[in-house]
C-alpha cells in the first residue's frame, strides 16, 4: 500500500463510492447514462463457477435424499470425500458402476 493518493481531493469520496458499488449499492437506473442501464455481462469464468456451484448444490441435495446414502453411511459416514472422488474419476464406466452399486 502506498499513500500516494492521500490528501488528494475527492479520493476518499471515490473510495467510498467504489466500496458502495462493490457491495451492490448502485445508482438508480434512471440516473445512469443509457449505456450503463443494461446488466453487465458476466465473464465465462464467472458463469462456469456459478454453474458448478449450483451443480454441486443440486448433487448434494439429491445425495442427501438418496437411499444409497444410508447404505454408504454404514460403510463410511464421511462420504463424499476428496480422495474417493479422485480415485473414482480414474475408473472406467464398469468399475464406477460397480462401486456405486455397493
Amino acid at each position: 500500500w502506498i499513500s500516494s493518493h492521500s490528501d488528494v481531493e475527492g479520493n476518499e469520496e471515490a473510495d467510498r463510492q467504489a466500496k458502495d458499488a462493490a457491495a451492490g449499492n448502485t445508482s438508480p437506473p434512471q440516473d445512469l447514462p443509457p449505456i450503463l442501464r443494461k446488466p453487465i455481462a458476466r465473464s465465462i469464468t464467472a458463469e462456469k463457477q456459478a454453474f458448478h456451484q449450483e451443480l454441486k448444490k443440486t448433487w448434494q441435495e439429491r445425495w442427501s435424499n438418496s437411499p444409497r446414502k444410508n447404505k454408504f453411511d454404514q460403510i463410511d459416514p464421511n462420504f463424499p470425500f476428496t480422495k474417493h472422488r479422485r480415485i473414482a474419476e480414474k475408473l472406467n464406466r464398469t468399475q464406477s458402476s460397480l462401486l456405486i452399486q455397493i
